[in-house]
């Protein structure tokens, strides 16, 4: 009698032992699927960024849609290529931490990657197919937005004309304040929509940025590129002429150092040394002819944004010895200057024309010359 309950007990046991391992077995086929699934989605997330991303950056060119399906498939998810449809990628506009369709001045990229057993991409589970279900749905959604970035670089819309002795580079000012020709980068942007001009020992060290109509001289020492764009170089916003007051001409004699702020003249004659001692932003309707100095005393010509208002001329053709320290955003003036010119910072002109010694530094801390905008994920 008591054996008969030793082998019961032992059957028993044997029926637990049982149970339990294709229980074991269930749980470890749902954790394995879990785990599965979850690395399948982040790859499905980092596709649809990619694509997303370079949807927004072909925006601006009219290739958004093309620029996401080619972005998606170079992309692999559990060891198959990523394939999207053009009804997954949607153009629209990011505000308000919010996506919208469609819309006149459209930002945005939205794109949308799946696998479903409706496309016969459907990802495999093992647990699933215990009750009858061996694949599963998995779908991501990414949305990026192009910033439009500040304008930079030196570019004359409708020339950049150099006679002798004109040398662009760059720097970062945030570790170099005042580079020389020996010490300079080789980042500096100089712009065009027309053509860009060379004579005598004139050397860039950088790329020319041309728009589809413009042309650069072979006679330039040029380290970089010529970058040919689908457009226009774009124009940058300049504001409204709106002071808060009455307005003058600024004439300075004598070195002279202004508090940092907000300035509006009528125009600007300088023939000493102005220095403003803390950021400003200057507003000028009308000439900006100097022979001196026009700096902040930081250095950084982050620190002085100068906007010219309207089409005047900036410099001084029959001066000597021109050192600016800014960033001067004046699309329909004509920069010039004749001898002895240290420019560091950037310079927005409708034309650049320089006659002997000229020095432009770039400082790259400032922008892009093409107005390419800065592209980042925000869902």
């Amino acid at each position: 009698m008591q054996r008969k309950y030793a082998n019961n007990r032992r059957g028993g046991m044997l029926v637990f032992v049982g149970v339990a391992m294709i229980a074991f077995a269930g749980i470890t086929s749902l954790v394995i699927d879990v785990a599965h699934l979850r690395v399948v989605k982040n790859q499905l997330q980092f596709a649809a960024d990619s694509a997303a991303r370079a949807g927004a950056a072909g925006l601006s060119g009219g290739t958004a849609t093309n620029d996401a399906i080619a972005a998606a498939s170079l992309m692999t998810v559990d060891g198959s290529a990523v394939s999207i449809q053009n009804s997954d990628v949607v153009t629209g506009t990011w505000a308000n931490s919010a996506f919208s369709a469609g819309g006149s001045s459209q930002n945005s990229v939205s794109v949308t990657v799946t696998r479903s057993a409706a496309r016969g991409n459907a990802t495999m589970v093992w647990w699933g197919s215990l009750i009858g279900k061996s694949t599963a749905d998995v779908t991501v959604t990414s949305t990026a937005v192009g910033t439009a970035t500040q304008m930079a670089g030196f570019i004359g819309y409708n020339g950049v004309t150099m006679k002798n002795n004109t040398f662009f580079g760059s720097y970062d000012s945030r570790t170099t304040k005042t580079p020389d020709s020996s010490g300079a980068g080789k980042k500096a942007r100089v712009g065009s929509n027309t053509l860009v001009s060379g004579k005598n020992n004139d050397t860039i060290q950088g790329d020319i940025v041309l728009g589809p109509q413009a042309s650069a001289d072979a006679s330039i020492v040029l380290t970089g590129s010529d970058l040919y764009q689908g457009n226009n170089l774009p124009t940058p916003t300049v504001p409204a002429w709106n002071p808060p007051g009455a307005t003058s001409a600024l004439t300075i004699s004598c070195d002279t150092t202004l508090p940092g702020g907000t300035y509006w003249y009528d125009s600007m004659t300088v023939n000493a040394n102005l220095t403003f001692s803390g950021t400003a932003t200057v507003y000028v309707n009308g000439d900006v002819t100097f022979g001196g100095t026009i700096a902040p005393s930081s250095g950084n010509p982050v620190d002085l944004t100068i906007y010219q208002i309207g089409a005047h001329a900036f410099g001084d053709s029959s001066g000597n010895g021109m050192n600016l320290t800014a960033n001067v955003v004046a699309p329909q003036s004509d920069f010039t200057s004749k001898n002895n010119l240290n420019y560091y910072g950037s310079g927005i002109f409708s034309t650049i024309t320089t006659k002997n010694n000229a020095n432009f530094y770039y400082d790259i801390t400032l922008g892009s010359a093409d107005g390419s905008p800065v592209i980042k994920t925000v869902k």
